[in-house]
Parts: structure tokens; sequence; C-alpha cells
């Protein structure tokens, strides 16, 4: 029996460059959220208690009188812990401590120091962490996914022309990996009831990076 040749053709092997591209947006925060902290001692746990709320009352009133929402403002800790002293190896009941702790959103950055000295005036006396941040900043990380992508599809061509040879401009496959920076938040202590205490909010910084993979 008589089997006809039939000639096959094969293609090459698609070849692949891999490059990585990076991106950011850089803008001015939109917000800023305060820790305050209301902390009372007293040998009588009710008593204790009793202070805090009041002192913790007086100092939401008082920011809802500078024009901070309510719903920007948020229990976030609240605990009764006893305190004892160690005194020649023996442990001795000195009381207890109310710490109650809230997050204010303030929306003007620039209002952040004067929210810091009410709170401190009206009962505030341990300021915990502040952390900047923006709205939207979803949006902000498409920006900075655009200019990765378009930096590593640069990158491509680039080596594409080193080494004579064509680069498919479309992509086969895109990795992400994206980061948020805003700084970490700083600790600090607002004291002063005569002077604004100064914040200086610096800039919010958007990231996102990728992995590109591209035929030849």
């Amino acid at each position: 029996m008589y089997y006809p040749y039939v000639m096959q053709h094969t293609r090459p092997a698609a070849r692949i460059i891999t490059v990585t591209g990076s991106g950011q947006v850089v803008r001015e925060p939109d917000y800023i959220k305060i820790q305050l902290d209301v902390i009372t001692e007293n040998r009588d746990a009710t008593i204790a208690l009793q202070e805090n709320a009041e002192k913790m009352n007086q100092v939401i009133e008082a920011l809802q009188h500078l024009g901070i929402p309510k719903k920007n403002i948020q229990t976030t800790s609240f605990t009764i812990n006893p305190r004892y002293d160690y005194i020649d190896g023996q442990q001795i009941f000195r009381g207890y401590t109310v710490t109650n702790s809230i997050t204010v959103k303030v929306p003007n950055v620039m209002d952040a120091g004067r929210v810091i000295d009410t709170a401190v005036q009206n009962g505030v006396n341990q300021v915990g962490s502040l952390q900047f941040g923006v709205e939207h900043e979803n949006l902000l990380y498409e920006q900075a996914l655009q200019k990765a992508l378009k930096q590593a599809t640069a990158k491509a061509r680039a080596l594409g022309e080193s080494m004579q040879v064509q680069i498919d401009s479309k992509p086969i496959k895109i990795t992400e990996d994206s980061s948020f920076q805003s700084g970490n938040p700083q600790p600090m202590m607002a004291l002063s009831k005569t002077t604004t205490t100064p914040i200086e909010p610096g800039q919010i910084v958007v990231q996102a990076s990728v992995r590109v993979q591209f035929q030849y």
C-alpha cells in the first residue's frame, strides 16, 4: 500500500523576554487620622471609670464644636487594668488604670494641630499615632500601574532594538505587585496650650510595579 509523504512544517518555539516596570503617583494627603487617649488612675475602679467617661465625653463634645462630624470619631480601644508596685519582692496593689482610645479622622490636614491642642485642653493626656491618607487611593494606584506598564513596554522595545529582533507589543503575561506608602505613623505628645502644635503632612506616594512577558 502506498502512503503519500506529507511534508510538515514546524514553527520555531516562541521566545520570551521578561521585563519589569515601576510607576508612582505623588500627592498631598487629603486627611489625617489621630489616635487620642484619655487615661485615668484611681484606687477605686468605679471612680477611675467615672472620671475617664467624663473627660472623654468632654473631649468628644469639644471636637464636635470644632466641626468634626460624629461619624469621624471612633472608639478603638477601652481597657481597665490593675496597677501594682513591686517592693522588696512583694506585689503591692496601687489601684486601677482606665484607658479609652479614640481615632479621629480630620478631613483637612491643616486642622490637625488645632484638633490635637483642643483635645489635650479638654482631657486627652496621650496622643498616639498619626496616619495620613488620601481618598480614592485605588484611582491613584491605577495611574501608577499605567506608568509601570508603560515603562516595562519601553524596556522591552529597547532590548528588542539592541538584539535586533521584533518584540510583539502585546504582552502575553502581566504580574502586578503594588504597595501603598504613606510613611510610618509618628507617635507624639501634644502638651502645649498656648501655641498650635505643628503638623507637617509631607506627601503620599502610591507605587505600583509589574513583571511583563513579551514574545519575539
